[in-house]
């Protein structure tokens, strides 16, 4: 029986951030800053995006490429 875990190459640096500009109280701009900083710090490339669409296009386009690292979601 083949595993159910798979490992990602290390050609998967790219992080896609999702983040809600409408979502919240208050301003998530430097907590968004600070994990950009700190996933760039371990040598990832990250993007921000605001429209769902783009995001998934480039999700997709990344995955298929195997550079996908992952998708984190901020805001809301």
């Amino acid at each position: 029986m083949q595993s159910p875990i798979s490992y990602l190459g290390p050609e998967a640096r790219r992080v896609l951030i999702s983040l809600n500009p409408n979502a919240g109280a208050r301003s998530s701009d430097s907590l968004i800053d600070r994990l950009t900083e700190c996933l760039d710090s371990e040598g990832l490339v990250v993007d921000t995006f605001t429209d769902i669409d783009r995001l998934a296009s480039e999700a997709a386009s990344a995955m298929a490429e195997g550079r996908l690292r992952a998708v984190v979601a901020a805001g809301g």
